[in-house]
């Protein structure tokens, strides 16, 4: 019978493109570690200048009331030793399960959302950590094209090596935009519950924390 040499050829088919992209995926993924200045467009360092807590100018009245805000937007302020621990938690469940596993790019799930979406031909599945979702608040790009992805990761890449990861997920926080208007998880609990983080309730949290994937849509 001929149909096992049959087998095998569309085996062989099947098996070549998925070793070419685990073969690109581990070469972009070197260079992305060893030369982030290849991808990027800036010097790394100005990109986690960006980092920094942003607050507006503020107008007072003779009191000392904050009266009104000018100028830049604002920023969340919290730090490692300040962000509430139970959001924290339950961010890092919902959007990167093995954020304090990987290097800053979690490959199985990049290959995962890559097949996904290949066969479903479209964008139908991300595969971002939240240290590339960072990465790409500071690039200031959300273009869907191969060149911002490729500058995501080594970016992500930079920040791993030059932060811990509770500064990394600290920065996340801060300026995530959640809908509105708001951006970092301190603002949008203004926005949203007229609360302070630490006196928001476990639902309520996790409000907060389903709202990045899709902030307006939500």
């Amino acid at each position: 019978s001929n149909w096992l040499p049959d087998m095998r050829g569309r085996w062989l088919l099947l098996a070549l493109p998925v070793f070419l992209l685990g073969l690109s995926a581990i070469f972009i993924g070197w260079i992305s570690l060893q030369f982030p200045v290849v991808y990027l467009s800036e010097d790394p360092e100005l990109y986690l200048n960006r980092l920094e807590v942003v607050r507006p100018n503020q107008v007072l009245d003779r009191n000392g009331q904050v009266i009104a805000e000018l100028g830049a937007e604002k920023t969340g302020t919290l730090t490692p030793e300040t962000m509430p621990r139970r959001l924290s938690e339950i961010l890092v469940f919902i959007e990167d399960q093995h954020f304090y596993g990987h290097g800053g790019v979690h490959w199985p799930s990049i290959m995962r959302a890559g097949f996904a979406n290949f066969f479903s031909g479209g964008y139908s599945q991300g595969g971002s950590t939240i240290t590339q979702q960072l990465a790409r608040t500071l690039l200031k790009d959300r273009q869907k094209v191969v060149a911002r992805k490729l500058r995501e990761t080594s970016l992500a890449y930079y920040l791993e090596r030059n932060f811990s990861k509770d500064r990394i997920l600290a920065g996340y926080m801060n300026h995530v935009y959640l809908g509105h208007g708001a951006k970092g998880m301190e603002t949008a609990a203004r926005f949203y519950f007229d609360k302070g983080l630490d006196d928001l309730s476990f639902v309520e949290e996790l409000a907060l924390a389903c709202l990045p994937s899709a902030p307006e849509l939500y």
